[in-house]
């Protein structure tokens, strides 16, 4: 065998392991541009929360309805302490109207509430406290209703207690709850029950929730917004969903949560804390945001098998790629994403998608035609960049089987590239 042949054949493999190496380092160096596309989705996303918060703000933030609680007070070693009990039977009914208010080009949905309550409290244990009931005061009871946003608060609440009639104050002396309201009400070691009503009418934004604080607790929500989503420690017992709104009703038991019906304040019980609280989400149907972030961290991905599919396409031509060219190729695929979020942010994802993938695809297709002088392995390139970005859209509206589909796909377009490269010599490709 000729010696200058063999060095030149070894100079020519040589070199295409020097492409990989080149083009292995580029993919590294695209590793920060993907996070940084994440951190924009994640500013971005930031921008959209403060919008909400500040519309929300002034009509009334997320609210959770905890009550009402009765608390009485009694002596213990010279000290007041107080006792707090839970409603024997709860019943909460609650018509909301929903509407969509716009910061810039956020939307953000705020809702308001007429809720009526209504029960009864039996009368307490206190020996399963640890209480003597000569140390109760009964002529300081009184009863509170946690709300989280008191802004929200649209008229007094006004309280029927044993068919007397009060105002609620501002304020709350249980520790469970961070606000609210409360007022004194008349109680008796004589009285076994006593039965309560109260209406509130309330503001809110983006959740709305409910304790289940009675022994039995009923409740039964109607509103005109079409997309809820149930959240919490319980999903609805019965729920409709139509084109009018949806209507939900849930029944929770003692035994279903985790805190006591009774408890003292030393007890260290914070009803605002637990997770034993369930409701609705005004949910948005396209959270763009979560869509465009799960698209972005298959980045690196799609920017590897391009790649590989250019490279490909080098090697079986007679046609040589630069680094440089690989390089614009890559920001090209990053660019995506910017355009992605930009468009999304103003129409359908599906739509910003759609937009964004035709440009990148084209834009690319014809740069092929200019690098490899070849409208065959142009088309051939842009078909697979088309099918890259199919199977990522298919993969971003699936929840359950993501990890399966995307598994399985990978896999295949792994054997695909095995199959269609088994018979190069990669030591003679520069042949």
């Amino acid at each position: 065998m000729d010696v200058k042949n063999v060095i030149q054949r070894k100079i020519k493999g040589s070199s295409v392991s020097i492409k990989l190496l080149v083009i292995g380092f580029l993919l590294f160096l695209f590793l920060p541009a993907t996070f940084m596309i994440q951190e924009l989705v994640s500013e971005r996303e930031n921008r959209q929360d403060d919008a909400i918060h500040e519309v929300s703000s002034k009509w009334g933030q997320k609210q959770t309805i905890a009550g009402p609680i009765l608390s009485i007070p009694y002596m213990t070693k010279g000290l007041e302490k107080y006792a707090y009990f839970s409603p024997e039977r709860l019943d909460i009914n609650a018509e909301v109207q929903t509407e969509v208010r716009s910061r810039g080009m956020y939307d953000v949905p705020l809702y308001s509430g007429d809720f009526k309550l209504s029960g009864n409290f039996t009368k307490p244990d206190w020996g399963a406290l640890g209480v003597t009931e000569n140390s109760v005061l009964w002529d300081k009871a009184f009863i509170s209703l946690g709300i989280p946003d008191m802004k929200g608060v649209q008229e007094r609440v006004k309280i029927d207690w044993q068919g007397e009639s009060n105002f609620m104050n501002s304020g709350t002396k249980v520790k469970s709850l961070k606000s609210g309201t409360m007022v004194s009400i008349n109680t008796s070691p004589e009285i076994h029950n006593y039965d309560f009503s109260l209406k509130l009418n309330l503001n809110g934004s983006t959740n709305l929730s409910f304790m289940p604080l009675g022994k039995t607790t009923n409740v039964r929500l109607k509103s005109d917004w079409i997309n809820p989503s149930f959240m919490g420690a319980f999903l609805p017992t019965e729920h409709l969903i139509d084109e009018k709104g949806f209507e939900a009703n849930w029944k929770v038991l003692d035994i279903n949560r985790n805190f006591p019906q009774q408890w003292k304040e030393t007890d260290g019980i914070y009803l605002e804390s637990r997770m034993d609280g369930f409701g609705v989400d005004w949910y948005q149907p396209v959270d763009l945001y979560q869509q465009t972030d799960r698209s972005a961290k298959y980045a690196i991905v799609v920017i590897m098998l391009v790649f590989l599919v250019f490279f490909l396409s080098e090697v079986t031509s007679a046609n040589r790629i630069h680094p440089l060219q690989y390089l614009m190729i890559g920001f090209a695929l990053i660019i995506f994403y910017t355009l992605l979020l930009s468009f999304a942010e103003y129409v359908r994802f599906a739509y910003a998608y759609l937009i964004s993938s035709t440009a990148i695809v084209s834009m690319i297709t014809l740069y092929s035609k200019s690098v490899l002088k070849s409208w065959r392995l142009a088309m051939t390139n842009g078909t697979v960049l088309v099918f890259l970005y199919l199977f990522i859209y298919v993969l971003l509206q699936m929840d359950d089987f993501t990890l399966l589909i995307g598994s399985l796909g990978l896999f295949f377009i792994l054997s695909a590239a095995m199959y269609s490269t088994r018979n190069i010599n990669w030591y003679g490709v520069r042949e």
